[in-house]
């Protein structure tokens, strides 16, 4: 069995948006868009104030990759920062890391575990995820 491993794309969020700004960070996004299940990483280390204009970004964003059958996860957010997504409920529709690279090494892990699953379907959960002997 051959597994595929898809590209992960990682983005820099600005750090606070202006019109053009806004308009020039999704068109970089789209070009990734066009990956088969884009799998994106939105860097936002930068990020100085999640305002509403922010959150509806991101929320963009994971609307657009949705459409391509794609994921995207949030990396690096200031401890502010993911105060607010945690309030307004955006843990729940995007995986928060507190880096890129385990973000970035969160669709790898994901990617094997399906695989496993895939050679062996009536493997238990429980016996799937635990690393091999030897």
């Amino acid at each position: 069995m051959i597994i595929e491993l898809r590209p992960v794309t990682t983005l820099k969020v600005p750090s606070h948006l202006t019109p053009q700004g806004k308009a020039q960070f999704l068109n970089e996004l789209k070009v990734y868009l066009n990956d088969k299940r884009p799998r994106i990483v939105l860097d936002c280390s930068q990020i100085r104030r999640m305002d509403k204009e922010m959150i509806s970004l991101l929320l963009l964003c994971l609307e657009e990759a949705m459409k391509c059958n794609g994921n995207v996860k949030l990396a690096a957010l200031r401890p502010v920062a993911e105060g607010v997504v945690r309030y307004a409920g955006l843990h729940r529709l995007f995986e928060i890391f507190a880096t890129t690279a385990e973000a970035e090494q969160s669709y790898q892990k994901h990617t094997s575990r399906k695989a496993i699953k895939e050679v062996n379907p009536g493997l238990p959960q429980e016996l799937e995820l635990q690393p091999a002997l030897g």
